[in-house]
């Protein structure tokens, strides 16, 4: 295989492992603030994170994220706490 596609299978390979980990969810986007690297998200449950269903807050660990959400859009995303914070790892 060659090395860049034996990098996307390993890239995607580890995106695999992280969302069974933390879980993907399912929210609405209330708020994106792309300065801040912050979204408000209205979420269901999230299990991972012994959280209920609720609006709340996340920071961002990708500059690419905020960029990637519209306000009102439905989305799946990975959340876990990264220096204790709660952070947004991955949308879709």
């Amino acid at each position: 295989m060659p090395h860049q596609a034996h990098a996307r299978h390993c890239a995607r390979r580890r995106n695999s492992l992280r969302r069974a980990r933390t879980g993907v969810h399912k929210a609405t986007v209330k708020k994106v603030d792309v300065k801040a690297k912050k979204v408000t998200l209205i979420h269901e449950e999230l299990k991972s994170l012994e959280m209920p269903a609720m609006t709340m807050v996340f920071r961002v660990q990708d500059d690419a994220i905020p960029e990637k959400l519209k306000e009102g859009a439905n989305v799946e995303f990975a959340a876990e706490r990264v220096n204790g914070k709660l952070t947004v790892t991955e949308v879709n």
